[in-house]
């Protein structure tokens, strides 16, 4: 049984969380099975972005705390080595698909987002939030660090100091404070999140399909190398870019006036 609903409306893929009666917590199958929908948005052209959000009332409340306190499965602590494959071929899988994933990644944060849930977030793209929302690095609380790859993602979002303060203390912060920390960029009332990010995911498939993952690709490689090797990535996907298609269908349509058609190609 898959804990996720997968939907394709249009051209935006919907994951949902659905573990309502725990908050959404993930186990390892919920896991598997996001690295299996997040590959196949990559592949299939149709899709121009990817929206995760929580059924019920929360986001994400983390992993399920039941294997924590019971120290099941990567929890069990009697083996460094296998805990450290264990989360090399488990959770941190996930992380790597979620970085890999060539389409636009829009977490509608509906309700609480919590340790790994809180994670889930910052792995996407960009955040909307419900005005219940609340955000919280909560590892530390069971003594752990944030082990899917949190620490990595975090302090590129916030800032080094501010991801420092979230990952010691666990504290939680509410969705105007993760506005005003640039962790999201709209706090919507409750309820509204998925709707608003389905505006954002219709704006993104507005535009030319290719241009966007050449863009996301850029933006994100960029912030990890050099000016002289970004530049030199830009003009080759300018190169790539230029005479297609769709940017020869963007200059009619401006031209003409009237709505660009993309097909992609």
């Amino acid at each position: 049984m898959s804990y996720l609903l997968i939907d394709k409306i249009d051209h935006r893929m919907e994951i949902t969380l659905n573990r309502p009666e725990i908050r959404n917590a993930m186990d390892e199958s919920m896991q598997v099975d996001l690295v299996d929908a997040l590959t196949e948005a990559s592949k299939d052209l149709e899709v121009r972005s990817v929206i995760i959000t929580g059924a019920g009332d929360a986001f994400c409340s983390g992993a399920d705390t039941r294997r924590i306190t019971s120290g099941k499965d990567v929890f069990e602590g009697t083996s460094a080595p296998l805990t450290r494959h264990r989360y090399a071929h488990g959770v941190q899988v996930m992380s790597r698909a979620f970085y890999d994933c060539e389409v636009p990644l829009i977490a509608a944060v509906n309700g609480p987002a919590l340790g790994l849930g809180f994670d889930l977030t910052t792995q996407c793209d960009m955040r909307i939030a419900a005005e219940n929302a609340i955000f919280s690095e909560a590892f530390i609380t069971f003594g752990l660090i944030p082990g899917d790859g949190g620490f990595w993602y975090l302090p590129r979002i916030v800032g080094y100091s501010r991801a420092v303060e979230l990952t010691i203390t666990g504290r939680r912060i509410d969705a105007k404070t993760a506005e005003r920390w640039g962790l999201v960029s709209e706090v919507v009332p409750p309820g509204e999140a998925l709707n608003a990010a389905r505006r954002l995911a219709d704006e993104i498939a507005a535009r030319p399909p290719q241009t966007v993952r050449m863009s996301k690709r850029l933006v994100r490689d960029a912030s990890e190398t050099s000016l002289h090797e970004a530049l030199n990535m830009g003009a080759m996907a300018q190169a790539v870019l230029t005479g297609s298609d769709d940017q020869k269908e963007a200059a009619a349509a401006m031209k003409e006036k009237r709505d660009a058609d993309f097909s992609g190609r």
